[in-house]
Formats: C-alpha cells, structure tokens, sequence
C-alpha cells in the first residue's frame, strides 16, 4: 500500500472525528512517510510498518471511549468503552463480555433490591403511624424504620460496588488495547 492510499483509507476509517482531528491524524502520519523516506524506505515498508488503518481507528476509538470513562465512568461510557474493546479482539467476545454483564446484572440488582427495601420500609412506617399507642404500631414502625435504614446501607454498597467494577473496568480495557496495540 503506497502513502496515497494509506492516507486515503486513514481519512475513511477515521471518518467519526473531527475535521480539525482528522487533519491533525493525518498530518501526523504523512510525518511518518516523511521520516521513513528519509532513512531510505520505500512507501510499502512504511505503511506495514503503521498498521491497518482500520485496526488503527478501532484502537482509537477504544482509547477515546476508555479516556471519556475515566473521566465520567457513567453507564453508557463504560458500555462504549467495553463495546470499543470489544471490537478490538475475538478474545474479549468470547472470554470477557460473559462475566462483564455478569458482574453488572448483579450491582444492577443490588440498586433494584436496595430501593425496594428503601420503598417497603418507608410504605410500612407509613402505614403504622399510631391512630394510639400501640406496641405493634411501634415496632411495625421502628420495623420500617430498619428496613428503610438497611435499604440505604445497601444502596452505599451498591454505589461502591459500581465505582470499584467501573475502575477495575478501565483499567483493564486499557491493559487490553496496549497488549493489542503492541502484538
């Protein structure tokens, strides 16, 4: 593949940046050619050196996605993150997506449970409010008081537990596309 048409597939693949950032892409692989000729390389040499330019802009977009994770680790830029690295390697298809849903499914069901103690403590403290002073009236209500205070504590976990899966997430998809970028 010559310098012409390395460049041109560089511009196709890389068609979801910017202009400003594709031109800058570009520039930097024409420096590229530039220094590869200088030291006597014919253009062929060049662009097997650089790489496929459409595994090129996979490994981009996964940087792009982890860096945008790292910064704001919401749900939907872990899923961009994941989905980018994904794409990247048949191995994380096979080994890896099963146990990252996995692992998700289960904090997502730590928020849905901690809410629903939260919502039962607070439905049964409300509906024990003493008409008199009852001893079942109170303990319902001091009941619903610790079910509520028990859906909080595991609303706390949950959160954590999601921050700790969000990092460890990063971290590795970033291992990921550096054992990647370096095969």
């Amino acid at each position: 593949m010559n310098k012409e048409t390395f460049l041109k597939e560089i511009q196709n693949q890389f068609s979801f940046l910017s202009q400003e950032e594709l031109q800058e892409i570009l520039s930097d692989y024409k420096e590229h050619f530039d220094i590869g000729k200088q030291e006597g390389r014919n253009e062929d040499d060049i662009a097997k050196s650089l790489g496929d330019p459409k595994t090129l802009a996979k490994q981009y977009r996964a940087e792009f996605h982890i860096e945008a994770a790292k910064k704001n680790a919401t749900a939907g830029n872990l899923a961009r993150a994941v989905l980018s690295a994904i794409a990247l390697g048949l191995f994380n298809i096979i080994i890896m997506l099963g146990p990252i849903v996995a692992v998700f499914a289960v904090i997502l069901a730590l928020f849905v449970v901690a809410l629903a103690f939260i919502g039962s403590g607070i439905a049964i403290s409300a509906t024990s409010i003493p008409m008199f002073a009852g001893i079942m009236t109170a303990t319902a209500m001091m009941g619903g008081i610790a079910l509520s205070a028990f859906g909080v504590a595991l609303f706390v976990i949950a959160l954590g537990a999601g921050k700790l899966f969000g990092s460890l997430l990063i971290k590795y998809l970033q291992k990921n596309v550096e054992i990647i970028k370096n095969q």
